[in-house]
């Protein structure tokens, strides 16, 4: 979950008590060494603690950042189209009315599209925001009203308690996002999650990539165990005594162990 400055000062003087989240399926990701594994999808639930962070300049040290938390109190059972915002709503999440919501919505969603368009008006002498206000409507009527979000409403709360990254096979039992937890000990790691705001999800997924990575390797090694005793008893049945050639591989992969730890 994003906010623009505008959002994040409206979030922090309680004008916005609102937003909509894309409600993204689960997706195939792909890790650095070429095996893909499933992301955990974000499903609100009232009582979810999000992380949030802003700029929070201080005497000495212009570029601290604030903490806080934003606290779920209301959110819908099932995502529902963007294009379904009512006139309460869109004023709850910070916008005139719902035709200001869509208009932020294609600056925000549709940054090429709106690029392009400006770009040609300017070159043909025109000014752009007499064209995007007369067609910027229609652009999401006609590619964005039925995307699906999740409507949440929220509270901020300013008490600063740490947050950690549940392992993803347990992600839908966090009291988090994407299955973060307050509980260390029943977090990833020990690793405190911070500027979730700015970058939650690349954060999580490469953490679960490496947590995931780590199984993979595990179960490689013990495929490769198998196959080398299969491999032995075979070599001893045909009276080739393959022995050396298995524990000079041993040696080699125990040292490349060592090598890893110390990495």
């Amino acid at each position: 979950m994003r906010f623009t400055p505008q959002q994040t000062r409206a979030v922090l003087d309680s004008r916005q008590t609102m937003t909509h989240v894309i409600a993204h399926p689960s997706r195939t990701a792909t890790r650095r060494n070429g095996t893909t594994y499933e992301t955990v999808p974000f499903v609100p639930k009232v009582g979810l603690r999000i992380p949030f962070s802003f700029d929070d300049p201080r005497a000495g040290d212009p570029d601290h950042r604030g903490r806080a938390h934003i606290v779920v109190t209301a959110c819908a059972a099932e995502p529902a189209p963007i294009g379904a915002v009512t006139a309460e709503e869109a004023k709850a999440a910070g916008h005139r009315s719902p035709e200001a919501l869509s208009e932020w919505w294609v600056r925000q969603h549709d940054k090429d599209w709106v690029a392009r368009r400006e770009r040609r008006e300017t070159e043909q002498g025109r000014d752009p925001k007499v064209f995007l206000r007369r067609v910027i409507g229609q652009r999401f009527a006609q590619r964005h009203a039925d995307t699906l979000v999740w409507p949440i409403r929220f509270r901020l709360d300013i008490t600063d308690e740490p947050t950690f990254l549940l392992p993803a096979a347990r992600g839908d039992q966090g009291d988090g996002v994407l299955g973060y937890t307050h509980n260390v000990a029943r977090a990833l790691d020990d690793v405190e999650t911070v500027d979730l705001d700015s970058g939650w999800e690349t954060a999580a997924d490469a953490r679960h990539a490496e947590a995931r990575g780590d199984q993979d390797a595990k179960r490689l090694a013990r495929s490769i165990g198998s196959q080398v005793r299969e491999n032995l008893l075979a070599a001893h049945r045909a009276g080739v005594d393959i022995a050396p050639d298995v524990a000079a591989l041993q040696r080699a992969v125990t040292d490349l162990d060592r090598r890893r730890d110390a990495a």
